[in-house]
Parts: C-alpha cells; structure tokens; sequence
C-alpha cells in the first residue's frame, strides 16, 4: 500500500512538473519577395515593442517562406512567436568565402581585413523601425506575412 502511495505521489508532482514555464508561442509564418522574386536566405526578425518580449526569427527558403521561432534559452527554441507587437527586420548578405587550407585563426585574420557584407536587398529593411513593416501576434495565428521588399532610400 505503501509503494501505491509513493508512486501515486511522484506520478502527481511529475504532472505538475510538466507545466512549461515559458509563454505559449503563436505559429507566424511568411514569404519575402524582392523586385517580384523570391528571396531565399534572408534572415526576418521580430523585434519586439516591449522591452521584455523576446524576438522571432526565421531563414527563407528558396521559395521565399519562412517560419519563426524564438529563443528562449540555450536549451528552448519555441515555435512561433510570444503574443505582441512587433517591428520587423529582414537582411540578406553577400556569402564571403573562406579561401582552403586557411586553419580558424587564419580565416579570422583573413576575414577582419574584409569590409562588411554587400547587402543584396536595400539596406533600410536592416532597421526595424524603419522598415516600414510591423506584425501584432495575438493569441491565434495571423494570416501568413507576405513581405514585399522595393528599392527605397
């Protein structure tokens, strides 16, 4: 009776145990197009309005979708994103090439002499607050997010 008991008890605390600690996360999902192309590689980031949110982030694929996530810690990466408003930030960089038979500290010298990536979508998309797009996740998922990118100074 005694081992019921006990088992009947840690069965209970694991139960309570299992109640995540982290916020429910919304699926937010997307495309990015650029000049009526599919931008593949681009890097979208939601920047959180409240200082204590925490951004979503997401790569595109050769189609232009993408699908966010959020960091939570080292060991959590939710899928979607927290409830919130949000600004949101898209790059796409120049890949720069590590020349063969550089080990990792030849490769760092070599790299520090470059200058910064060429950016392959207009650069004012970098900034948040000036990108001109902004997503309200509420508690279902928004409607997918098309981001149709122009030149713009």
């Amino acid at each position: 009776m005694a081992r019921f008991i006990f088992y009947g008890c840690l069965v209970l605390i694991l139960a309570g145990c299992s109640k995540s600690e982290f916020p429910k996360a919304i699926r937010v999902e997307g495309h990015v197009t650029y000049k009526q192309q599919p931008v593949e590689g681009a890097t979208v980031i939601l920047v959180p309005l409240n200082a204590e949110g925490h951004s979503a982030t997401g790569i595109t694929e050769a189609d232009g979708s993408f699908s966010l996530s959020t960091y939570m810690n080292p060991q959590t990466r939710l899928p979607g994103a927290i409830a919130g408003d949000y600004q949101v930030s898209i790059t796409k960089r120049e890949v720069q090439k590590i020349p063969e038979g550089l080990d990792g500290f030849q490769a760092m010298a070599y790299f520090s002499k470059l200058p910064p990536p060429k950016s392959l979508i207009p650069e004012i998309y970098a900034n948040s607050a000036k990108s001109g797009f902004t997503v309200m996740v509420g508690t279902t998922a928004p409607a997918p997010l098309q981001l149709d990118l122009i030149d713009k100074k």
